[in-house]
């Protein structure tokens, strides 16, 4: 228990004489046992019984400061906020520090983490600046009480809270992130897809730059784990809506590949410029930016291939049991978030998130796509001719393949016509291929010819029988 003043005077008085055990654990509010206990180690240690036998001794679960340092600077987490750096170092340094025993024992040193508030800077800078006049700092302290003198206070943009949707898959919201996502690589672009409802991260994809084909790698990520959603939002990017230079109006809007996609699919799009419009990805992509960067580089990821394999495999499940939260609490009993997400097939996936483009058949009843003329196959795999200046719509799907429809439905496979043959058959030699020796057929037993039923005749017939004893073998009974 924590002594003041008029605990121990209560029991110098006892010791004296002055007063009684029965008063003094009244004034102590502790029993008369712990005052008698008190009384007699008084006694015996003078005025330091008083103070606690731990005081001034580490604790033995102490963790070293040193062991974290260490790990801070050989894996580069100096801009790591203090949360998250505790879950690092449970996780690949297997040191386990509560966070707010790490932020004491930050602040002690005059380290803040880099999503501290206002206020705590604040305390810092009446510390630092109550050590300088009595003129006990340090050259570290000095340092960082100027920065905290010259630091401008800019003003954050704040997300006002709104209600949350209904129903997992009511309404989902996109955007991308440009940050330096892997470190030595430079600024890349990260597209995040995730549902209000849940909190639930459901798509995340990785490229240089905001391109439709990270968007649609999202929606198939999207369409394929859960289905088709209800709505989504986005901002006003190209690539979700096109509107003519010099022409507001919303009914002039053109519609893009995504959008096409999109009211294929069934799934509503809206797209407005306001961040509140969709302030749970915005959030989401500052929580994102905090904690992707350091996980990549202590999973040692440096390629796109892979690190999209592990926000997919790995990080998407790891951010979902933190950070979602997919019951609600009523009544004291622990309700799933009802999904509304309808099914997808596969075929739908793959035909519905396809590039579009218009061509025109030319003279040599073929289309140029690519930099490369394409002929039109149709399913018995004979190439078409279209007359001259038929237009067709091609449509090139997720894996790569290319295929093209008219006007009346009629779908063709495209395949590129090589520029130059790529074998003579009068001037370069043959290529000598070794002949594969052809499979004899099996006789089936029914055969009159095979070996079954000739067992049957000789055992059968009486001539072959007398003929027997000529032509077998000397070691076996029948002949060979």
């Amino acid at each position: 228990m924590y002594w003041d003043d008029e605990s121990m005077q209560a029991i110098r008085d006892v010791v004296e004489g002055k007063t009684n055990k029965f008063r003094a654990s009244l004034i102590i509010g502790k029993c008369v046992r712990t005052v008698e206990r008190k009384v007699r180690a008084y006694k015996t240690k003078g005025e330091q019984c008083f103070v606690h036998g731990n005081k001034g001794k580490a604790p033995t679960n102490k963790i070293d400061l040193d062991t974290i340092m260490n790990f801070i600077q050989k894996n580069d987490l100096s801009d790591c906020n203090f949360t998250e750096l505790c879950r690092l170092l449970d996780e690949y340094g297997h040191i386990t520090i509560s966070t707010s025993c790490l932020r004491k024992r930050f602040f002690a040193l005059g380290i803040l983490s880099v999503k501290c508030r206002r206020k705590t800077r604040k305390k810092l800078r009446k510390i630092l600046k109550e050590m300088e006049k009595q003129q006990q700092t340090t050259q570290e302290n000095l340092a960082t009480l100027s920065a905290l003198d010259q630091e401008e206070v800019t003003g954050k943009f704040h997300h006002p809270t709104k209600p949350r949707s209904k129903y997992f898959g009511e309404r989902l919201e996109m955007d991308a992130s440009s940050h330096v996502w892997i470190k030595g690589l430079g600024k890349c672009t990260l597209h995040v897809c995730i549902d209000d409802s849940t909190g639930f991260l459901v798509g995340l994809w990785l490229e240089q730059e905001e391109t439709l084909n990270a968007y649609y790698k999202i929606m198939e990520q999207v369409l394929a784990k859960y289905g088709r959603p209800l709505q989504i939002r986005t901002d006003k990017r190209t690539v979700f809506i096109y509107n003519r230079k010099g022409k507001d109006q919303a009914e002039k809007d053109t519609m893009t590949q995504f959008a096409y996609a999109c009211k294929r699919l069934g799934a509503g799009l809206e797209c407005d410029s306001n961040p509140d419009f969709k302030p749970k990805v915005e959030r989401a992509n500052q929580t994102l930016q905090g904690i992707i960067p350091h996980r990549l580089a202590l999973e040692g990821l440096t390629g796109f291939d892979e690190v999209n394999e592990y926000l997919q495999t790995t990080f998407i499940p790891y951010f979902n049991e933190n950070f979602g939260y997919g019951h609600d609490w009523v009544g004291g009993h622990r309700i799933p978030v009802e999904s509304v997400f309808q099914s997808c097939t596969a075929e739908q996936i793959k035909t519905h998130l396809a590039v579009l483009s218009e061509r025109v058949v030319n003279n040599g009843c073929s289309i140029s796509l690519n930099k490369s003329y394409m002929a039109l196959i149709n399913e018995k795999g004979q190439r078409i001719a279209l007359p001259s200046g038929t237009k067709v719509t091609v449509a090139k799907l997720m894996d790569g393949s290319l295929f093209a429809t008219t006007k009346n439905n009629r779908c063709y496979a495209l395949e590129t016509i090589p520029n130059r043959h790529a074998f003579s058959p009068e001037i370069d030699p043959e290529e000598t291929k070794p002949k594969q020796k052809a499979k004899r057929p099996k006789i089936p037993a029914s055969h009159p010819w095979s070996f079954e039923s000739q067992m049957k005749f000789r055992e059968s017939d009486a001539l072959m029988k007398k003929l027997e004893p000529l032509y077998k073998s000397p070691n076996e009974s029948r002949y060979a």
